[in-house]
C-alpha cells in the first residue's frame, strides 16, 4: 500500500491554516486536545492482524511537531488489507482533512460522501494518482469540524466550546485506507464497527487524565 505517499499528502494542509486565525478571538487559549496512548491499540482486531508499526517520514514528523502516528496495515484471513492510522498530539494544528492537500499533491477525489455510522460521522472519498486509486475515509470520535483543518481558527472555536461545556472536542483522528474495488465500502464499514470498541476504549483513557 502506498501509506507514505497518503500520509505525505494528509499533513501538507498544516501549511493551509489562514491568518485569520491570527485575529479571530484573540482573547480566548486555545483548547487543547489530550494525546491518547495509540501505540497501545490492539494489533489483533476480530479475525484481522496487524503487521508492524509503519515508519513515519521525518520531514512530516518535523512539521507535525506535537503529533503521535500509529500506523499499520491489518490483514484478515482471506487475505484483505487495510491501514489504519492514528493521528493524536497535544495541537490541533497536527489533525487536519486531507480535502485542501490531496489535490495539492497532484490527486484527484471522487466519490466524496459522509457515512453517519457507529455515532460517527465518517468522511470517505477515493483519491487517484497516475491511474492508481485508493479508497480512503477518516473521523475524529467527539471532535468537531472533521471537513475542515482543525487548526488555526477551529482552535478558537474549540476554546470557545471549551469554556461553555468543559468539552475540547477530539483527540485522535482515525484514517482507513484500502485497495479500490467494488467491495472497498463495505469492508471499511464493517472494519470501523469493530475497531469502534477499542476506539472509545482510547478515548475513555484520555477523559481520565483530565
Amino acid at each position: 500500500m502506498r501509506n507514505n505517499t497518503f500520509l505525505s499528502g494528509f499533513c501538507c494542509s498544516v501549511l493551509c491554516v489562514g491568518i485569520v486565525a491570527q485575529h479571530a478571538l484573540p482573547r480566548l487559549p486555545f483548547a487543547h486536545p489530550t494525546p491518547l496512548p495509540v501505540m497501545s491499540f490492539p494489533t489483533k482486531v476480530g479475525d484481522w492482524t496487524a503487521g508492524k508499526n509503519l515508519p513515519q517520514d521525518p520531514e512530516v514528523m518535523k512539521i507535525l511537531s506535537t503529533a503521535t502516528i500509529m500506523s499499520r496495515n491489518y490483514k484478515n484471513k482471506v487475505g484483505q488489507e487495510i491501514n489504519l492510522t492514528l493521528i493524536t498530539g497535544t495541537e490541533y494544528s497536527d489533525f487536519h482533512s486531507p480535502l485542501a492537500c490531496f489535490p495539492a499533491h497532484g490527486f484527484a477525489l471522487s466519490n466524496q460522501v459522509t457515512w453517519p455510522i457507529y455515532g460517527q460521522q465518517v468522511h470517505f472519498m477515493t483519491a487517484s494518482l497516475e491511474g492508481s486509486s485508493e479508497d480512503f475515509c477518516y473521523f475524529i470520535p467527539g471532535g468537531m469540524a472533521p471537513g475542515g483543518v482543525m487548526g488555526g481558527s477551529a482552535s478558537h472555536l474549540l476554546a470557545l466550546s471549551s469554556l461553555i461545556t468543559g468539552h475540547e472536542g477530539g483527540s485522535v483522528v482515525v484514517r482507513l485506507t484500502t485497495a479500490d474495488n467494488p467491495g472497498s465500502k463495505t469492508l471499511i464499514k464493517r472494519f470501523i464497527g469493530l475497531i469502534m470498541p477499542d476506539i472509545n476504549q482510547l478515548i475513555a483513557e484520555g477523559k481520565k487524565k483530565k
